[in-house]
Parts: C-alpha cells; sequence; structure tokens
C-alpha cells in the first residue's frame, strides 16, 4: 500500500537561525509553532520556534547536561499540566548503561525563553535489559504514560516501553516490522544507504492510535492496542518529501505529521496523516 502525500514546497516554514543547525527533536508548542532540541555538543536548552520557522526564544535546563538529546514528546501530569519529556537517549558507540529522560512544564519553559533557566521536574534514569543501544526515537502515549523507546541501529528495531508511573526498567514490547534498506537504497548511496530506515524520531497521533516513526527517508505507521501498546507486527509505509538528514518529526493535533532536518535551512514539512491510502 502507498500513500498520497503533499510535496514539499518552496513556501514551506523554513527554520533559518544558524544556531539551529543540529535540530533532533521536536513537539508541537501550544502557543503556537514548535519546541526543538538539539544533540550532543550543543546547549542544554529547549528552543521556541515560530509558525514560520522564525526564532522565538531559547530556555535553559539547569543542572542537566545534554549527553545526546535525541527527541521531544510531551504528556500530561495528574493536574492536567502539559509537560515536555527530553529524551538524552542518543548513544552512538553503545557506551552508555542507561538513559535519561527529563521532564519540564511547559509552562516554566516559556517563562524561561524570556530570561532565566528552568529546573527539570522528574529525571529518570532508564536501564534495558539488552545494555547499552543507540535510541533517537521516543514517545509517551497521551493517555496511558508510557514512554517507548525504539532503537536505531538494530534490524529490525525494537521497541521498550517504560512506565512514568511505575519508574521500573523498561519491558521489551517485540521487534517492529520496518524493513531494511532495500537494495536500490543501498546502490543509491554508497556510504549511507544502508541506513534508509534507521527510525530517528516517533510520536502518538493526538486520539493515540496509531504510532508513527520517521526514519532517514519514509514514515511508518503502526495501529495501538485498546491498552495503549503499538501493534508491532504491521507496518504501513507513509512517503515524507526528501529532506537532507531527517532526524525529527511531530503529530500535531490538527491530524498534521511534520518533519524537519538536521541542517539550516531546515525545512517544517506537514505531511496530512488524514489521508486514504491507495493500493
Amino acid at each position: 500500500m502507498i500513500w498520497l502525500v503533499a510535496l514539499a514546497l518552496a513556501s514551506d516554514p523554513v527554520v533559518v537561525d544558524v544556531e539551529l543547525d543540529e535540530i533532533s527533536g521536536m513537539e508541537t508548542r501550544s502557543a503556537g509553532g514548535f519546541w526543538v532540541v538539539e544533540d550532543s555538543g550543543n546547549s542544554s536548552a529547549v528552543f521556541a520556534v515560530g509558525p514560520n520557522g522564525e526564532a522565538v526564544g531559547a530556555a535553559h535546563i539547569v543542572g542537566q547536561a545534554n549527553r545526546d538529546w535525541e527527541d521531544l514528546s510531551s504528556y500530561r501530569d495528574a493536574s492536567g499540566r502539559r509537560m515536555l519529556l527530553i529524551a538524552d537517549t542518543g548513544d552512538n558507540d553503545s557506551e552508555y548503561a542507561e538513559t535519561f529522560l527529563l521532564s519540564v512544564a511547559e509552562d516554566r519553559v516559556e517563562q524561561g525563553i524570556r530570561g532565566g533557566g528552568v529546573v527539570a521536574e522528574h529525571v529518570w534514569q532508564v536501564r534495558l535489559p539488552c545494555g547499552a543501544v543507540d535510541i533517537e526515537a521516543v514517545a509517551v502515549h497521551p493517555t496511558h504514560r508510557v514512554v517507548y523507546l525504539l532503537t536505531k541501529r538494530e534490524s529490525p528495531p525494537v521497541l521498550w516501553a517504560f512506565s512514568l508511573d511505575e519508574g521500573t526498567d523498561a519491558r521489551r514490547i517485540g521487534d517492529v516490522a520496518i524493513p531494511p534498506a532495500s537494495s536500490g537504497q543501498r546502490a543509491a548511496d554508497l556510504v549511507f544507504g544502508h541506513t534508509a530506515n534507521w527510525p530517528t524520531a516517533m510520536d502518538f497521533t493526538a486520539d493515540g492510535s496509531e504510532l508513527v516513526v520517521q526514519t532517514y527517508t519514509d514514515a511508518w505507521r503502526l495501529a495501538v492496542g485498546n491498552d495503549g501498546v503499538p501493534i508491532t507486527s504491521a507496518v504501513l509505509r507513509m512517503p515524507v518529501p526528501k529532506l537532507r538528514q531527517t532526524e525529527s518529526a511531530c503529530a500535531s493535533e490538527d491530524g498534521g505529521w511534520w518533519v524537519t532536518s538536521e541542517h539550516v535551512p531546515a525545512p517544517l514539512v506537514r505531511v496530512p496523516l488524514s489521508v486514504v491510502p491507495q493500493r
């Protein structure tokens, strides 16, 4: 099955801030636009980007190192306050025994971009039974308060789950049926072609009925069961416009799938999630 999608247009919003040349995670911003983070070697800050890609400001997370921030998600706490979840989960060389999840209140981040730092309200240290592994795709189910983490370099990628409420070790959900790079993809790029289907970001749709995984080339859609657990054995491929090193993506409440690049200028491209699959 294939999906009909909109092509990237010259009129798409573009991030032009030269400071944001390694966007590794993005999430929608309640005030409009997006929150974004950068990966290792960059500041421990959450940046606000306007709807047209314009820089709004940055809130620095006090006392937290950016070892390798790779994704950004959101959830509601017990009082209904929207929280941003920063995934410090990157591990290119598989050398770290644990990963970290940082939670900050969105309203405090909004205050932080006007000056001053923001303190993380929660920091979870997560250990995976498989040991050290590179993870760039992380998402929180909107109602079940479970964080899902998807490995990047394994084939097939493996999905893990971590409960924000129980705070226990992550549990293995299963192999996700995203295929390895095709022979055509490998032949088209002899250096990086083998990475074409490596997961770089993911997010749940607003109603939690689907988990969408972004790779360097396409997005892959997984149905979610009534228990909130993604069904890993079946995926639908959704082509997205070709960008230079697609590292970040998120779902919006209006039914959009937004993607951007780890380079400047970085287009902000919206792909509708409401399209009907075509055979």
